[in-house]
């Protein structure tokens, strides 16, 4: 294993700009990682509760095609169904056990969508198109016949050369972003929306110039819940209001935050209108009118697209969590570089590149950046404690440490 540690002389909050950007629950692409990362975990643990192993899978393969609706101000009407692809590859059965793959799919997909989009009908909102396959150029990969077929348990590998990015800790810009989102829902075990006329897809892109933040926010509002242009200012005024009012308590004045809601609207200029060029949805996503969401183009590293960070274009939803490079190491990177900062009290940033065929977790390539001289005998006893570890299946399984949900309960 290479290590190489670079000092740097500032951390991010210190950088006289700052872009970060976050698609929330609803948005298209968000969904699609969620039902990816939804199935995976059904998956596994189906195979854990009836055969005690997991099996091969990785089901990041998910797209969402949009419907079609009718609204304005008063009304809406979902016109066309969305439409759920499910490709990836799956196990399809243990030695002569068969399992029901397209149940735990869709019973998967079904409760995830509950969570989000609560206000879709099952039994006509939704369509189901199932491509998954069991394929594979080794033989018995995807139909095992006992748990000697199952390799990485004894002997666990690197499956792909990939690099993998993550950081500690969290910017005040990158805080203020969850946060935003945060603000539009209550939680306990599960998470509900704050106002019954707010939809999930909201969209966040935060810009800071030195203590300066540019906060904007589309918030799709419930058609129904909105009987005029009137009423529509209103609700946007009070949402403008209550999330400044949120982050000032919050954040305690850290920086200066100016909020934009829904800037689209500056494009109409009429007095009055039946609120088509408006953000109202019925179901609460751009889903309804034919927006389309894949796995993996969504969120980076701890839910964000940090513009100014090192980052990397593995995707982590729905991927096999027992020995996939990319999601395994999204949590030891983020491991790593919270104990690093914590001990330190430094920014870090870590970056791990893997082999193909090496073990598991002796990774070819690490490089840490940190913001202050460290010491580095602790810091490597700190790498080589978290690549001991091994509860990381474990936590993404049983945690759903990469439920996109997950992310809004951050920590700095």
């Amino acid at each position: 294993m290479n290590l190489y540690v670079k000092e740097k002389s500032i951390n991010s909050d210190q950088q006289p700009i700052e872009i970060v950007e976050r698609k929330s629950l609803g948005h298209p692409d968000t969904i699609a990682d969620g039902i990816a990362e939804s199935i995976s975990i059904a998956y596994s643990k189906y195979c854990l509760k009836n055969f005690g192993v997991i099996l091969h899978h990785n089901v990041d393969k998910a797209i969402v095609l949009g419907g079609q609706c009718d609204l304005e101000y008063g009304r809406g009407e979902l016109l066309k169904p969305f439409r759920v692809l499910l490709a990836g590859r799956m196990s399809r059965s243990f030695g002569n056990q068969e399992i029901d793959i397209k149940n735990i799919q869709i019973t998967a997909v079904k409760n995830y969508f509950r969570k989000i989009l609560s206000r879709l009908n099952f039994n006509s909102d939704l369509e189901f198109h199932t491509f998954t396959s069991s394929s594979s150029r080794i033989p018995y990969w995807f139909n095992p016949r006992t748990i000697d077929d199952l390799p990485e348990r004894k002997n666990p590998h690197a499956n792909d050369t990939a690099t993998i990015v993550s950081f500690w800790p969290l910017s005040a810009l990158e805080q203020i972003v969850l946060a935003s989102e945060s603000f539009f829902y209550e939680f306990d075990s599960e998470v509900y929306p704050r106002f019954d006329f707010v939809g999930s897809d909201i969209k966040i892109m935060a810009l800071r110039r030195e203590k300066t933040v540019e906060l904007i926010l589309c918030v799709p509002f419930h058609a129904d819940k909105i009987h005029s242009q009137k009423e529509y200012f209103e609700h946007k005024v009070f949402v403008e209001d209550s999330i400044g009012k949120y982050l000032k308590e919050k954040f305690d004045n850290l920086l200066n935050i100016a909020i934009q809601v829904n800037t689209q609207d500056q494009k109409i200029r009429s007095e009055k209108d039946n609120g088509r060029g408006r953000y109202l949805t019925v179901i609460g996503s751009a889903l309804d009118y034919g927006e389309e969401g894949i796995s993996g183009r969504g969120n980076r590293c701890r839910g964000l697209i940090s513009s100014l960070r090192p980052s990397t274009v593995e995707s982590i939803y729905g991927k096999n969590p027992v020995y996939h490079v990319g999601k395994i190491y999204a949590l030891i990177c983020k491991e790593i570089a919270r104990q690093i900062g914590t001990r330190f009290d430094c920014e870090a940033t870590v970056i791990v590149t893997t082999r193909n065929g090496d073990s598991l977790y002796l990774p070819h390539n690490i490089v840490i950046e940190v913001s202050k001289r460290v010491d580095k005998k602790l810091l490597g006893e700190i790498i080589t404690s978290q690549l001991e570890e091994r509860s990381w299946t474990t936590r993404i399984v049983n945690d759903g440490e990469f439920l996109p949900v997950n992310e809004l309960r951050y920590e700095k």
